[in-house]
Formats: structure tokens, C-alpha cells, sequence
């Protein structure tokens, strides 16, 4: 069966890009399928994550303006390019399914270009804060909703990841799909007096609430130390450094930039800790419980109570800062209650095994497909 992933870019360290290197190696070792991954801004650079070489990359060129709205007017000038070589790929490659991973104008533009080929969305972002949104009374925001809902009509399957997703879409052709992860002889022995946390350093994930959070730990434990990793967004790490300088936690806080190995990196902490504003199904979570690494995380929409059960972590009320520093403090006093969490995490992440989930996926490629 032959396969097209289109996406923006497979450069950048992140959960959409690691999950992507998951399904497509293991699509090819486990069930022979022929992967090809087309992306619209990958300039050259090599992927992140390790790839089969079986795997066939093609990068049309289109090369939107990353620090721009897709619907600024420069970028909208780029979509008739972006039309023409996307089915010029299309028919090159003649796929049996064709999966849209990222929101961009591949969304847009797929439904009108593929024939009769079988389409997929796959969304890796919550639709909580859109949902939400979709009250306004601007025409204008109220035509692109109806538009929106108009193009996933005409996918014949979204893929979302939790059921909490479901509510939030207006098609009956929604399927949940969590995402995989790879098993790991890494256990992490909770010893450390480290916290981690990962991810973009953006402001959807909340880092300046883990700053005041730790702020507090500190005062009780000031032997403890937390380390943030990822990438800089848009200067979002110099603001925070300028935050952690004021509370003068220069000492106790420290940006570690970016791993890819993030499942040896994680066996060097004793809790994962996350404050986003909104996560849907983070793949951080899958790899801290995979390494028995106990988390620590906002209940925030809508994917960590679909993941984190009292058994391997503690949900804190969203935005509750007092109330997750006192959770740290909680874990760091009971190691007793750390190390049983962490042992149930690496039996409670089996569910989310790569043989598990991906065979919902070839289910779901033969539902769609005459085999």
C-alpha cells in the first residue's frame, strides 16, 4: 500500500515530527507499506528524527513566511505554486491514502486536488481554544469557520487524539487515534534532585506559570533544580530569562536548549512537570512515562487527563500555581509514592505501544482502501 504524509517541515524538533518518524518507520518494517513524506519549507535541511531510507522526501519548494499568517497576503500569494506542484506530486506518486498531518494550506487545498483517493486529516493540536472562538459575531471570522467546516466534509476521515476532541467537530467521520510510542529499556531511577520539562518555548506552554511554580519549590527545596528544554520561539526564552533574573532563580533554573534523545535525557530527572495553556495528546507525557518518570501536570484541555491517572501523576487545576507547587513538593517529600508512580507508568504506557496503536491505523488504511 502506498502511502503520502504531506506536512510543512520534518526539521524542527518537535511531537508532530517525532510521531510522524514513528508511524512512517513502522509502517514500512511492520507492514511493508511505501511511505513518502512531501513538505512545503524543508530548505534543504536534514530530518530530525531518524527516517527509513526507504522513505521517499520531496520537498516542493513553496517556502511560506514562518513569522507571517498563512493568510497573510504573502503567503496567499504562494498557493497557486503550492496548488500546481502538489498535484504534480500526486500524480507522480499515485497513493493508495493520502494523510494531511499539519493545518496549512495542504488542509485547504488536498480535498479539491485528490480525486478519488482515499484523504485523511490528522490533528495533533487541541480544538478547545477554536471551539471556543467560534462564538464571535466577525463576518469575517465566521466565514472562515464555515469554510473550515466545508474542507473536513470533504476529508474522508479526521484523526483526533483523545475523545474529549470528538465534541468539538461538526463532520461524523472522526475516528480516535492516540499517539504511539516506541517501547525503551530506559527506566529513570527518580534519584535526582531535577525536575524536567520540554517542549517549544512558546507561550502556549506556559513556562513563565512553571517559573513562579518553581519559585516557590525552591524556598523549601532549594537543592532542587529544574531544567527546561526545547526551542525558542519568536524570543518567547528571552522574556522568561528575564523573569527567572527578577525572581532571582538564576541558580535553580536552567534552559538546556535541545536534545534528541530525549528518553536518555529524561532518566536523569525524578519529575516531569508541564503548565500549558492547552495540549491534545503530548507525546513529552508518553516518553516521561515510558522511562518511569512521574508527572506533574495543569489539567488543561484536553489531553493530560486522558493520560495521567493518580497512578503515575498528579492533575492540578489549570493555571493553579499554588496548588502545583505544592504537587512538586508533595513528590519530592513521599519518594516512596515517586517510585511507585513511576513503576506504574512504564506498565500504564504499554497501551499506547507502536504495535498497538499503529495496527488501528492499518485498520483504518484497509477501511478506506480496496485490498
Amino acid at each position: 500500500m502506498k502511502i503520502l504524509f504531506t506536512t510543512d517541515q520534518i526539521y524542527l524538533n518537535g511531537g508532530i515530527e517525532k510521531v510522524l518518524s514513528i508511524k512512517a518507520n513502522f509502517l514500512i518494517q511492520e507492514y511493508g507499506y511505501n511511505i513518502s513524506i512531501v513538505t512545503t519549507e524543508q530548505k534543504s535541511n536534514p530530518p530530525c528524527y531518524n527516517l527509513s531510507d526507504k522513505i521517499q522526501l520531496l520537498d516542493i519548494g513553496v517556502n511560506y513566511k514562518r513569522n507571517k499568517s498563512y493568510f497573510h497576503p504573502s503567503n496567499i500569494a504562494k498557493t497557486y505554486k503550492h496548488y500546481r506542484r502538489l498535484k504534480d506530486v500526486i500524480k507522480q506518486l499515485d497513493p493508495d491514502v493520502i494523510i494531511v498531518i499539519n493545518y496549512s494550506f495542504d488542509f485547504f487545498l488536498m480535498p479539491f486536488l485528490k480525486g478519488k483517493i482515499p484523504l485523511i486529516k490528522e490533528y495533533h493540536g487541541s480544538r478547545f481554544r477554536y471551539h471556543d472562538t467560534r462564538k464571535t459575531k466577525n463576518l469575517y471570522h465566521q466565514l472562515r469557520y464555515k469554510f473550515n467546516d466545508y474542507t473536513e466534509k470533504r476529508y474522508d476521515k479526521i484523526v483526533v487524539l483523545n475523545e474529549s476532541e470528538v465534541g468539538f467537530f461538526k463532520s461524523n467521520n472522526i475516528i480516535v487515534i492516540a499517539n504511539p510510542t516506541n517501547s525503551t529499556s530506559h527506566k529513570a531511577p527518580l534519584t535526582n534532585k531535577k525536575a524536567i520539562a520540554m517542549g517549544r518555548i512558546a507561550p502556549v506552554k506556559g513556562f513563565e506559570k512553571l517559573i513562579d511554580v518553581w519559585g516557590k519549590v525552591v524556598e523549601k527545596y532549594p537543592d532542587w533544580q529544574l531544567d527546561i528544554y526545547g526551542q525558542d520561539y519568536n524570543g518567547t526564552k528571552n522574556e522568561l530569562i528575564d523573569k527567572i533574573k527578577s525572581l532571582k532563580l538564576q541558580n535553580h533554573i536552567f534552559f538546556k536548549g535541545i536534545t534528541k534523545d530525549s528518553l536518555s535525557t529524561m532518566t536523569n530527572y525524578s519529575l516531569y512537570l508541564m503548565t500549558s495553556k492547552t495540549e491534545c495528546f503530548p507525546m513529552v507525557l508518553l516518553e516521561s512515562m515510558s522511562v518511569g518518570l512521574p508527572i506533574i501536570s495543569f489539567d488543561c484541555p484536553t489531553g493530560p487527563r486522558h493520560m495521567i491517572t493518580p497512578e503515575v501523576g498528579l492533575l492540578v487545576e489549570s493555571s493553579d500555581i499554588n496548588a502545583f507547587a505544592a504537587a512538586v513538593v508533595k513528590l519530592i517529600d513521599q519518594k516512596s509514592v515517586r517510585q511507585k508512580m513511576g513503576e506504574n507508568c512504564k506498565v500504564s504506557v504499554l497501551q499506547y505501544s507502536d504495535h498497538r496503536i499503529m495496527s488501528k491505523w492499518h485498520q483504518l488504511f484497509n477501511s478506506l482502501v480496496d485490498v
